[in-house]
């Protein structure tokens, strides 16, 4: 619907900038942030994601260190993997978990931009401001409340106990075992289970909601009176602006990706699992990122594609209309063409509507570009790089990069 006309006085331009405030922060915020700030480590508009990152690694990764050596598996050993060597934990505790933090500021805010790119498109029409009003507070309630941090943080203890209980220990490394009873887990052991792998169950979950929650926000926002325009030259009807939310899932996706490749990095090292045998997981884990991230973009599919066959409808029409007429001015029986016919304004004029009929033609039904969709592989990718390099021996590496450099 393009109800919203540009009037002498601006009016319009004036009601673009009443669009809700709170919309410029609305995924800032999100499990478990809450009982975060309860505790005292992030504060409203400081997210302090530095010292939560440095929280997170002391709590996770310092005590498995320092019970692993007490207990003797800090190193390698005969039986198995030290825990110095475990690539597994490491991509959890020092990748994983901080990249979900560095994604609350940086995922947090370009969802937050494409939300206020929302409020002022739906301020050019009364109706779709009072309709995004309401979605923005909606929103609001599905993201906060204590409630929810109580859901995500008592479905991550459901689901730590049951991992622990049905863990089949031949296939958990060395340092987890307990000395005296291999069947029983370590301090260490008991240390990942209660506290490391919780608290990165919970940044995953408070992310998987958000993305639940930002899926709503789009469809709901897809059913509100949009203004719509199939010519925009952005090739979405002016909706390409959406796809700028799926660079902010990159880290999401490179954070996903690193937990995929640590565990691969341990049968490449360890088990001398060849890297061919692994290439289904990596590209699997690449393509569950993309469609992952990229599905909740496809509630617009349904209302692009109804604007695209009003597009060609009405302007089909116009052209139809304007070949007739041009057609008849300068095709007519004894008409006489003269040198300089290409610079008359009606060629110009020409010109510029089949162009813009093109535009309407080559619209997309979801407000996506390759470009956007190629940044998000390519963070998925990243993390399984030093996987490749583990994986090529030595000697053939430097004859390989020697051959580059000669």
């Amino acid at each position: 619907m393009r109800e919203a006309k540009l009037d002498p006085g601006g009016q319009v331009l004036q009601a673009a900038t009443a669009a809700p405030a709170q919309a410029d922060d609305l995924f800032m915020e999100g499990p478990p942030m809450l009982v975060e700030s309860r505790l005292g480590l992030l504060r409203p508009g400081r997210l302090r994601t530095a010292r939560r990152c440095f929280i997170f690694i002391v709590l996770s990764w310092v005590p498995l260190a320092l019970l692993t050596a007490l207990e003797g598996t800090l190193l390698p050993r005969a039986d198995g993997i030290g825990f110095l060597a475990d690539a597994g934990v490491f991509a959890r505790t020092w990748i994983a978990g901080p990249l979900l933090l560095v994604a609350d500021f940086v995922a947090g805010r370009e969802l937050s931009l494409v939300a206020g790119r929302f409020g002022w498109l739906c301020a050019l029409s009364p109706a779709a401001r009072e309709g995004f009003t309401r979605v923005v507070a909606s929103t609001l309630r599905l993201r906060d409340g204590l409630l929810l941090e109580v859901a995500v943080v008592g479905s991550v203890l459901l689901l730590v106990l049951a991992l622990v209980n049905s863990a089949t220990f031949d296939m958990l490394p060395p340092w987890l075992h307990g000395a005296s009873d291999p069947r029983k887990l370590s301090m260490a052991g008991w240390w990942y289970a209660m506290v490391s792998l919780p608290l990165l169950l919970v940044l995953i979950m408070g992310w998987l909601w958000r993305l639940v929650v930002w899926t709503r926000f789009l469809l709901l926002v897809s059913r509100l009176e949009l203004s719509i325009v199939p010519e925009h030259p952005d090739r979405a009807g002016g909706m390409g602006f959406v796809g700028y939310s799926v660079r902010g899932f990159a880290l999401v996706a490179a954070a996903f990706a690193a937990i995929v490749a640590g565990a691969m990095a341990n049968q490449v090292l360890h088990h001398e699992v060849q890297l061919s045998a692994l290439r289904y997981t990596m590209f699997g884990t690449i393509v569950a990122c993309v469609v992952l991230f990229c599905a909740p973009l496809c509630v617009f599919a349904k209302r692009l594609a109804a604007e695209r066959r009003r597009g060609l409808r009405e302007f089909g029409q116009l052209s139809t209309a304007f070949g007739l007429r041009f057609g008849e001015e300068w095709f007519r029986a004894g008409r006489r063409i003269e040198p300089e016919v290409l610079e008359r304004p009606d060629f110009s004029a020409a010109t510029d509507l089949y162009q813009v009929v093109d535009r309407v033609q080559a619209m997309r039904f979801v407000p996506l570009d390759r470009v956007n969709v190629m940044l998000l592989a390519g963070a998925a990718a990243v993390p399984f790089l030093p996987v490749a390099l583990l994986a090529i021996p030595f000697d053939t590496l430097v004859t390989k990069l020697l051959g580059i450099l000669v």
